[in-house]
């Protein structure tokens, strides 16, 4: 039987979807309201999108076109519906874990006050970090298009699958590990590093005393901070840029040093670049099992069917193995 190849994407979609109800619900839940004004733009950029696909499925069948317009339509909706719960979530996080994260840095022999003297005393390397963490949205693009134009359907599906999972995934855990940037938690200011951009925590503070009550997309802010989703993002698009020969080792280059600005560029704690690329890592293998199988349920259903069938279960009742040839000794 042919393995259709619109089930990772309707995987996708589908972890989209549930998003959408998780972050209403838990909005409610926690008095947030949102502003629909900010959504119109990215909301009719789908739409759009989507009646791209039609157009490239059915009238006029292209499925590379197709394929890059569906993951170019995730990639925003994805963005849609994480911001809000990002928030939602940071509203209902308990203790910080600041403390801990950088008791954990010591212990690892990281010093990350250290590492901001040195980026800060170096003003070249400064803005190649700043220049680096802020190229996430290209490199989306530049992926998806390259993937999708060329051919590489099934690497551009398990990509945009392997950032949702990331996503939903981060947001859940630095919702369970709460933490402020490096900076707030240290109570530096922009005076400590001129040549660095100062990280603050506006909306983490302002959602966590209540003065917050309504998320708008135009004036968002990365609030995750454990994983670290930057990094994660790093590693995910360095093995997607791996299938296109001529962004190989650029793309290679480029998010290694987007994972190594990470710390002052992002005010994150060295284990929180860790957590991110271990995130990274599980979401990857996830997509790839998902796309191989043809879907999240098969996926997961052939790997617990064969751990639970028995040996002996695998052969059809009343007939026995096949023995091995005899042949005349000479």
């Amino acid at each position: 039987m042919k393995r259709s190849a619109e089930r990772p994407q309707d995987a996708t979609w589908y972890l989209i979807g549930g998003t959408v109800v998780v972050s209403a619900v838990w909005m409610a839940r926690v008095g947030l309201a949102f502003d629909w004004k900010s959504a119109i733009v990215p909301v009719l950029a789908c739409l759009a999108l989507a009646g791209g696909v039609a157009v490239y499925s059915v009238w006029r069948p292209d499925e590379r076109l197709a394929g890059c317009l569906n993951a170019t339509a995730q990639l925003i909706a994805l963005t849609v519906v994480g911001e809000p719960l990002s928030y939602a979530v940071a509203c209902s996080g308990g203790p910080a874990w600041d403390a801990t994260f950088m008791a954990w840095d010591r212990i690892l022999g990281l010093d990350w006050q250290a590492y901001l003297a040195f980026v800060n005393a170096r003003p070249w390397l400064a803005k190649i970090n700043t220049t680096t963490y802020q190229s996430v949205m290209p490199q989306l693009i530049v992926v998806v298009v390259g993937l999708s134009l060329t051919g590489r359907l099934e690497a551009c599906r398990t990509f945009v699958l392997a950032v949702a999972l990331t996503a939903i995934a981060a947001i859940a855990i630095s919702g369970l590990m709460p933490a402020e940037t490096v900076f707030m938690h240290l109570g530096l200011s922009q005076a400590t590093a001129p040549n660095v951009p100062f990280i603050d925590d506006t909306h983490i503070l302002a959602l966590r005393d209540g003065s917050l009550k309504v998320v708008s997309l135009t004036d968002g802010q990365g609030i995750i901070a454990f994983p670290s989703f930057h990094a994660a993002l790093g590693a995910i698009l360095a093995r997607a840029f791996w299938h296109l020969p001529w962004a190989r080792w650029p793309g290679l280059f480029v998010n290694l040093v987007m994972v190594v600005a990470t710390p002052v560029s992002g005010g994150h704690y060295f284990v929180d670049v860790f957590a991110g690329l271990g995130l990274a890592g599980l979401a990857m293998a996830t997509a790839s099992l998902v796309e191989r199988h043809g879907g999240i349920a098969p996926a997961f259903g052939k790997r617990i069917g064969a751990a639970i069938t028995p040996r002996s279960a695998a052969r059809p009742a009343g007939r026995r193995a096949p023995r091995p040839a005899r042949f005349p000794a000479r």
